[in-house]
């Protein structure tokens, strides 16, 4: 099969971008039920980054935004945007990985890309991420 391979006299596994090297011999069903598990660990470690992105953008626009213009406070923005920034490039890298293990449709992943630049978005995408690991095999 292909998802064999020899390794020193003995029989280790691969599936996807994993790669077991435990040296047992895994049956088809065996990978297939690790990679359902990890596409569900990619799908939990998404919807924690997407409430943080969330959290962060809400932060920006309704603390930060508010400081530097009533405040003269311009610092407060740098460092919220700048926290922001990182944790939206982390949100794509986290969505890239989600959409492809799971296999959504684009219009899925589309719907998530405007949910986190819209205000609050992402609060109501995590709710559809929750049911979505409820109900995942």
């Amino acid at each position: 099969m292909a998802w064999q391979r020899e390794t020193r006299g003995e029989v280790c596994c691969s599936a996807a971008t994993i790669t077991f090297e435990l040296c047992c011999q895994w049956s088809q069903s065996d990978v297939i039920q690790v990679v359902l598990i990890h596409a569900v660990i990619a799908l939990s470690q998404f919807r924690i980054v997407a409430l943080l992105e969330g959290f962060s953008f809400v932060v920006l626009l309704f603390i930060a935004l508010p400081l530097k213009y009533l405040a003269d406070m311009p610092l407060a923005v740098r460092f919220a945007g700048s926290i922001h920034g990182l944790l939206f490039l982390v949100f794509i890298a986290a969505l890239y990985r989600a959409s492809t293990e799971r296999h959504w449709p684009f219009r899925r992943t589309l719907l998530a890309v405007i949910a986190s630049v819209v205000p609050f978005g992402t609060f109501v995408f995590e709710r559809s991420l929750r049911r979505e690991i409820a109900t995942a095999p």
